[in-house]
């Protein structure tokens, strides 16, 4: 009897790490430390490199970037787009400095001076942007050690600390923060932050993600005598990052909103005169003629409103009304005037525009940063564009 129990165990096991293995798993963990004109950090490089390793042994596909640049930070962001397709599980995995604007989080690249709060639209990567790539993965973990103390001069500051609590409208999401929304996360005196400390010691557990979490937000709690209180906001079902413990049934995706904000109500109850085919956790919905989106658990996600949608692409929908063309990201914000003849899918974080008969290149912030002048625009990467004048192809910088 205990010999067929010790069998049945093993069995389990390998069967549990095969399923585990089978899925397509990536992460883009980013650790930077050696700031120059503002306060330097000491572990958000021993976290991001610490956080790989674990990762790595959980059959992650791992992008690592100690103390990346601007350039740098958009390059892995990039790379980890073209990863993130047809994956299971995509985390996200920040260390650094992190700072918020005008209810916008910012990820702080090093090699950068900040004279004025407006500079972090430039010079910043905008958290937004990130959540938005990761767009296509079934399930998304975003993480971020990034509450220190705001590094921007006093006189630039708005006087808000910490990041800003943030709600993800795509489904089987899960956003932590190492602390409370406007409150300051610390680097800690040993190797490793509090925060990450206790992800690392936590992370190999064979129970969901949020159980993992409960154990981080107590553990860290208890450390910094209350002083620091992971943060939590989530709509996702059961994401194992180490397995399944034996026994466990898939259940209905459980909400978690640990948050102040008010969110948007679900519209179960509204009868649509057409739904179309969920994808990748939308589907678009028309009602009196006009068409808009809905996630999985039946939230309005993009109002029926518009002439014409597109469905999700690289964390954005094309929209039109009036005869032209617009885009709007997954938390359902236009992120441009709807007044475009033509656009294109984003790509790399950028998406052509046409107006008037000639070409030009946007960003995910609908900033123009290739003027509408152009005959025609290739891809933008690597912070050059492809674009044609006159009849011939040159390329340009967008940086």
């Amino acid at each position: 009897m205990k010999r067929n129990l010790i069998i049945f165990i093993l069995v389990f096991y390998i069967v549990s790490l095969q399923m585990v293995f089978s899925e397509k798993r990536v992460a883009l963990v980013i650790g930077n430390s050696n700031y120059e004109s503002m306060g330097r950090l000491l572990n958000p490089k021993n976290d991001a490199t610490d956080v790989a390793k674990a990762l790595e042994r959980l059959n992650f596909e791992v992008i690592l970037l100690i103390d990346g640049n601007r350039r740098g930070m958009n390059d892995a962001i990039n790379s980890f787009e073209d990863l993130i397709k047809n994956s299971d599980i995509a985390i996200f995995f920040y260390s650094g400095h992190g700072v918020q604007a005008d209810g916008e989080n910012y990820l702080i690249p090093l090699g950068e001076t900040f004279e004025k709060e407006n500079d972090l639209q430039d010079y910043a990567i905008n958290m937004r942007i990130v959540s938005n790539r990761m767009s296509e993965a079934k399930n998304k973990i975003l993480i971020l050690d990034a509450c220190r103390d705001n590094p921007l001069p006093k006189r630039t500051r708005s006087g808000s600390k910490g990041l800003a609590a943030t709600i993800s409208n795509s489904t089987n999401t899960i956003i932590v923060f190492a602390t409370d929304p406007g409150y300051v996360a610390l680097d800690g005196t040993g190797k490793n932050s509090p925060f990450t400390e206790s992800l690392l010691s936590h992370i190999n557990k064979k129970e969901h993600f949020s159980e993992i979490f409960i154990d981080i937000k107590e553990d860290v709690s208890n450390k910094t005598n209350r002083k620091q209180n992971p943060w939590v906001s989530a709509s996702a079902g059961r994401i194992y990052l180490a397995g399944k413990p034996t026994g466990v049934k898939e259940t209905p995706t459980t909400i978690i909103q640990q948050t102040n904000m008010a969110s948007t109500n679900v519209n179960k109850n509204i009868e649509y005169d057409q739904v179309l085919n969920f994808i990748r956790g939308f589907a678009l919905v028309k009602l009196n003629n006009k068409w808009g989106i809905i996630n999985e658990n039946g939230k309005e996600i993009i109002p029926p409103k518009y002439d014409d949608v597109n469905v999700f692409s690289n964390g954005f929908a094309q929209v039109k009304l009036n005869n032209k063309w617009g885009f709007v990201d997954i938390n359902g914000r236009e992120i441009t005037d709807i007044k475009y003849d033509s656009v294109d899918n984003f790509k790399y974080g950028y998406s052509g525009v046409k107006l008037n008969g000639k070409w030009g290149i946007i960003n995910e912030l609908g900033r123009e940063v290739v003027p509408i002048k152009y005959e025609a625009v290739g891809d933008c990467n690597n912070g050059e564009a492809r674009v044609r004048i006159n009849g011939v192809w040159t390329s340009i910088s967008v940086y």
